[in-house]
């Protein structure tokens, strides 16, 4: 009994840990140290009968098992055996956190929701030091002689995940906790308003980082949540207050933020340009323009379908093969561009990218894995968990998060731990 007590503390100390390294990925190791620990514990605890018994009872943990030895098995048929083993060691996450956490004692709703802080308070930090970063590298380009907004803004801003899209992420994820904290959790009006300050802190942060899928994302949260505040009358006005300072917020960020004013001006010249992108194989039209943003991604998107239309049907090419496919595709269709000097770009959608890696098979785990505890968070109330699944499918719309650490680690472990408190409510 004492021995099964001291597991369980470990294995919430290394959930913090892993929680609160999450959003300094610039250095990986840490995290990576944090799921080697969880795992070490798990197996020390040698009471494999009960870890049996939960995985009978859960669908999800043989979903997302079959999804991580699909992408094991892909290596038998991949011809790039250093290329697979690349992807399969980043694919352990979804074996490791899923299988570890959906298979052990729940933690409690407490220690769930110190979970949940703990991860806005790293966010938090994390930004801070993206600021700072920031500022350093200003100070250190002109010495503060004149404002260059440039340093402040999208990747650059991003120091801590090097990436503003999955930044971008990781601050719609606080929002949609602060949110919900502020809807359903008894707290102290105290509380409540350091939540609904954070709430607008990032808020001006995510557009800051001008993310386009994020801030899309953001608006059909804000729908969401008011959607909710309707069920929920006595908090109407709140809601009004968040959503009219929220909006005051963001038009003087993007009235202070010239990068901001661009790229917003932009989303409206790349989306009337997409039907002139030409892919046709006949001529490079790909070399002397500007590629960002929505044209490049749905080049990217046509040059994948090809490749998934070519690929075998039911187990695709192989987690080791994607590459060169792709980069057969983009030479002959004359899409320089995507293969010129070296350079390599992936579909950037996760949905097309593990299609063309493993097929029927593997893009049908990969809706399961998403829909059936999607079903089960809406059956249940779980609105937590129902908008993280949201999020995170949008996202899969832009970016292939299975190929980094900073993608994959985020969305195997709050989906693990996201659809344990089902189980628990089941």
């Amino acid at each position: 009994m004492l021995a099964a007590h001291i597991h369980q503390r470990i294995h919430f100390i290394c959930l913090c840990l892993l929680v609160l390294t999450l959003p300094f990925l610039v250095f990986p190791a840490l995290n990576s140290i944090s799921l080697v620990l969880l795992v070490i514990n798990w197996l020390c605890s040698l009471d494999f009968r009960q870890k049996l018994l939960y995985w009978r009872k859960q669908p999800v943990v043989w979903l997302t098992v079959s999804l991580c030895f699909a992408y094991f098995i892909s290596g038998l048929y991949s011809t790039n055996t250093a290329a697979w083993l690349a992807a399969a060691h980043m694919k352990l996450h979804i074996l490791a956190a899923p299988l570890v956490i959906l298979t052990s004692k729940p933690i409690s709703t407490r220690q769930w929701h110190q979970l949940l802080s703990l991860f806005v308070l790293a966010v938090m930090l994390a930004t801070f030091v993206d600021f700072a970063v920031a500022f350093y590298k200003h100070y250190q380009y002109n010495q503060f002689q004149y404002w260059q907004p440039s340093f402040f803004f999208y990747h650059p801003l991003a120091y801590t995940l090097q990436h503003a899209g999955y930044t971008s992420l990781y601050i719609n994820f606080c929002l949609v906790i602060l949110g919900i904290f502020i809807l359903q959790t008894p707290a102290t009006k105290r509380k409540k308003l350091l939540g609904a300050l954070l709430i607008l802190y990032f808020t001006g942060f995510l557009l800051l980082l001008g993310s386009r899928t994020s801030l899309l994302t953001f608006i059909l949260l804000l729908l969401s949540f008011f959607i909710l505040l309707f069920k929920q009358r006595h908090l109407l006005k709140v809601g009004v207050v968040m959503l009219v300072a929220a909006v005051s917020i963001s038009i003087v960020v993007i009235a202070l933020s010239q990068p901001l004013q661009v790229r917003l001006r932009s989303l409206l010249t790349e989306t009337a340009s997409t039907s002139q992108i030409k892919i046709d194989g006949k001529q490079d039209y790909s070399m002397g323009r500007s590629w960002d943003g929505i044209p490049l991604r749905i080049a990217l998107w046509r040059c994948a379908w090809e490749a998934i239309q070519d690929a075998p049907p039911l187990w695709g090419v192989g987690a080791g093969d994607i590459k060169e496919v792709l980069n057969e595709v983009y030479k002959e269709k004359k899409f320089r561009f995507a293969y010129y000097k070296g350079r390599h770009f992936g579909p950037h959608n996760q949905y097309l990218s593990t299609w063309l890696e493993l097929g029927l098979i593997g893009i049908g785990l990969l809706l399961s894995i998403l829909f059936v505890p999607l079903y089960q968070a809406f059956r249940y109330k779980n609105y937590l968990c129902f908008h993280f699944l949201i999020l995170v499918g949008i996202f899969m719309f832009s970016e292939s998060i299975f190929n980094v650490q900073k993608g994959i680690g985020f969305f195997s472990l709050f989906y693990a731990l996201s659809v344990h408190q089902i189980m628990v409510r089941e």
